[in-house]
């Protein structure tokens, strides 16, 4: 990653990434995205693609943008306020920039179609087998024969005629999302 061309300075304990979340994005102008080797322009910092932050240069005066708002039902409140100010003279220039940002969790369960059947939606089912109570699952080669564990069993001292033949105990695998 790059600012103004110049490379930054890695995050992390084994220096891995780079944290663009203490970028305050009312001081960015632009952001180039390198989807290629850029090695003629930012030398080695570039040589498999890279993100270039263009800084804002030369900003003259204040701006101030706040924002705030919720999902359709309350969920998901997400808040927005920032200030710039910046000012130029004939040597130089300054900006200073503050962003404030917080946006709530969305989790799977308040969204309806976060779910593993996808078919009220028209897709698959790809609920899991892997449930509890289980199921005895025996591959066939047309197929598999299913046995599932009634409900309340804990699997022990059940007789064969207690399963369910044809049957399948499944599991959303989005249901803890």
């Amino acid at each position: 990653m790059l600012i103004n061309g110049r490379r930054v300075a890695p995050s992390g304990s084994e220096a891995e990434f780079v944290d663009v979340q203490n970028l305050p994005l009312t001081a960015v102008e632009r952001i180039d995205i390198l989807p290629d080797s850029a090695s003629a322009t930012y030398g080695a910092d570039a040589a498999g693609g890279g993100v270039n932050f263009i800084m804002r240069d030369r900003f003259r005066g204040a701006e101030t943008i706040a924002r705030g708002g919720s999902g359709t039902q309350g969920d998901l409140q997400e808040y927005l306020f920032a200030h710039t100010w910046g000012t130029d003279w004939d040597s130089g220039h300054a900006l200073l920039a503050f962003e404030f940002y917080r946006r709530g969790p969305l989790p799977g369960a308040d969204r309806r179609y976060a779910v593993s059947d996808l078919r009220p939606f028209g897709g698959g089912d790809f609920d899991t087998v892997l449930a509890n109570p289980g199921t005895l699952v025996v591959p066939t080669p047309t197929g598999m024969w299913t046995w599932a564990i009634p409900t309340g069993q804990d699997g022990r001292h059940l007789a064969t005629a207690d399963l369910v033949p044809g049957t399948a105990n499944v599991l959303d695998q989005l249901e803890a999302a």
